[in-house]
């Protein structure tokens, strides 16, 4: 099974949900800082997540290449936040948004815009 299945299992079992996909790097500073921060129960960021699903993938392991190329990954840390939506019949990766860097303030502002359009509750099942 490629890790694509199983990112669509995770999908699957947790429909109408949003996963945050977090690609990332061992030798990259700014992934770590990032899962340090979503770690962090004290960092804002983390707190606003708090109740979202989140799959780390490594870039560098060659299992992960289709996920790279399906979500054309080219820059890292790269966090995309999906669903899994039924369009006739047939199950669909929507992504909702994506998050490029390690930026404080642009996540900030990306959260507000994702609250603006998914409404208050979206991350708090």
């Amino acid at each position: 099974m490629s890790n694509l299945d199983k990112i669509l299992q995770v999908l699957h079992k947790n429909e109408n949900e949003i996963i945050l996909l977090l690609f990332t790097a061992d030798w990259c500073k700014p992934c770590k800082q990032l899962k340090e921060r979503l770690s962090n129960e004290d960092d804002e960021y983390a707190k606003q997540l708090l109740n979202l699903k989140y799959i780390v993938i490594d870039i560098d392991d060659p299992d992960n290449e289709e996920l790279c190329d399906k979500f054309n990954i080219t820059n890292i840390p790269h966090q995309i936040f999906i669903t899994l939506i039924k369009n006739n019949d047939k199950y669909e990766i929507k992504k909702l948004d994506e998050l490029i860097g390690n930026d404080k303030e642009k996540e900030k502002n990306e959260l507000e815009e994702l609250n603006a359009r998914l409404g208050e509750n979206w991350l708090r099942f």
